[in-house]
C-alpha cells in the first residue's frame, strides 16, 4: 500500500523527509488509519447490503 511504502521510506531514508513534515504527527496520523481501515471496511460493506 502506498503509506506503507511512504512509512518505510521515511524510517529508511529520515533525511530525505521534507522539514514541512512532522513525524511524531505522522506516526500518530499512521497508527490513527491503521486502526480505523477495518472498522472503515466493514462499516463500507453493511451500508452496500442496505
Amino acid at each position: 500500500m502506498f503509506i506503507e511504502n511512504v512509512k518505510a521510506n521515511m524510517e529508511q531514508a529520515p533525511d530525505t523527509v521534507p522539514t514541512t513534515i512532522d513525524k511524531a504527527e505522522f506516526d500518530r496520523d499512521y497508527r490513527l488509519s491503521s486502526q480505523m481501515t477495518e472498522p472503515l471496511r466493514k462499516a463500507n460493506r453493511e451500508v452496500v447490503l442496505l
